[in-house]
């Protein structure tokens, strides 16, 4: 029985650099890799990929090439200094150097005039990352697979483009009159010819690997996972890992029967982890206006995430198992026994459902959004222990037969 582990994180705080000098202040916002410089040059887009980077001068005075004339001191250089903006839970932004201080309330108010609109995109974009968060969170159900589509081998293509020969260098008249020149030549000849070949070699081996891969590949989805149960546990660890989880979520599996039965234990999220406040992009200002949670809504929250793990996990298995015909998924949680002190896990929701039952359900967008995930579980042998507002009492999980 093996398990898995994954983790999900989102930045909050994208960098920002302060320049400084007795050419005077100048300010970058952005995250890595792309970014909006302001000071008294101008305005710049600085951009940067895969370790190449460019500065596009966008708006601002001639450069001093173009202005410089006799008696017209160029410009000090400046000197780049890190800073960072972090938006804090409250809704509120910070402005720190590199050491972590805090700026002054007049680089701040100079950053916030000369660069407002690129400080509120930032605030735009992460009150809506949040969002969007909260969202999955309910709702991760709304992806669940259709199980009658059986999985489909889809080749992939190998991309390595074939080493292209090179091209010689030339001997010229005086390369061939003096024999030290020309044999100079015809050994960086030989060596580009050797490198060649050598470059050919392993990318011929590569291909070659490609399409073994491809084979194998091929067998698993085709054959393996339809009777082999390492085949089976396998390609379901793989589908779990490619799905986004909003938050920490650990899975046991275990496959009987010959494929037959699937048996999961999920290590649910606590409620802890749930959001504690929602957050709107308001009108004006460099704020967002931050709205906590009651624990009830909170609570709220949790309720519906872990039914729709629940769900999610049990049409991933159908979706990914096709031999698969009843899959029993047990979720447990850490309580703290209060008559010992000691933490221990409590199942709180386990569901028993069968591939003819789980076929009615309409696993269309339209249909997995209008679903009640609350109500759809009941349909099947639900082990549940609830209250309206998503208390939970500990319940017995489905365990394999010994």
């Amino acid at each position: 029985m093996g398990k898995w582990r994954w983790r999900k994180s989102i930045k909050l705080a994208p960098g920002v650099r302060m320049n400084l000098g007795s050419g005077g202040t100048s300010w970058s916002f952005g995250p890595r890799g792309g970014s909006i410089s302001v000071g008294k040059r101008g305005v710049h887009a600085n951009q940067s990929f895969l370790g190449m980077s460019r500065r596009v001068r966008l708006s601002g005075p001639p450069r001093a090439s173009e202005t410089l004339r006799r008696g017209v001191p160029t410009p000090t250089q400046t000197v780049t200094m890190p800073a960072t903006v972090v938006l804090e839970t409250d809704g509120t932004l910070r402005f720190q150097d590199q050491d972590g201080a805090d700026l002054s309330e007049q680089l701040v108010a100079l950053a916030k005039k000369q660069a407002g609109d690129k400080i509120r995109e930032f605030l735009q974009e992460k009150c809506k990352e949040m969002s969007e968060e909260v969202d999955a969170i309910a709702n991760l159900h709304f992806d669940t697979p259709n199980p009658r589509v059986t999985p489909r081998f889809e080749p992939m293509a190998f991309l390595a483009e074939t080493p292209q020969p090179p091209t010689p260098q030339k001997l010229g008249l005086l390369d061939r009159i003096f024999k030290a020149r020309r044999a100079r030549i015809e050994s960086a000849n030989a060596e580009m010819f050797r490198k060649h070949k050598h470059d050919v070699a392993n990318w011929e081996l590569a291909k070659l690997d490609h399409i073994r891969g491809q084979e194998e590949r091929r067998q698993l989805i085709e054959k393996r996972i339809h009777s082999e149960l390492e085949a089976m546990v396998d390609y379901l660890e793989e589908t779990l890992q490619d799905i986004s989880w909003p938050r920490e979520t650990e899975v046991s599996a275990e496959i009987r029967n010959e494929g037959i039965s699937v048996y999961l234990d999920v290590d649910l999220p606590e409620v802890e982890d749930m959001p504690e406040a929602i957050y709107v992009m308001p009108q004006r200002g460099f704020k967002l206006s931050r709205k906590a949670l009651s624990p009830t809504q909170r609570q709220k929250t949790y309720m519906a995430h872990i039914h729709s793990i629940i769900f999610r996990l049990a049409g991933e298995a159908f979706a990914a198992l096709p031999k698969a015909q009843e899959v029993y998924i047990s979720g447990f949680s850490q309580r703290r026994d209060k008559s010992t002190g000691h933490e221990g896990d409590e199942y709180l929701l386990a569901a028993g459902i069968t591939r003819a039952d789980w076929e009615r359900l309409d696993f269309s967008p339209a249909g997995l959004r209008g679903l009640d995930v609350l109500e759809a579980l009941t349909r099947f042998e639900l082990r549940r222990s609830m209250s309206k507002t998503g208390v939970f009492k500990p319940v017995q999980p489905f365990e394999p037969p010994h």
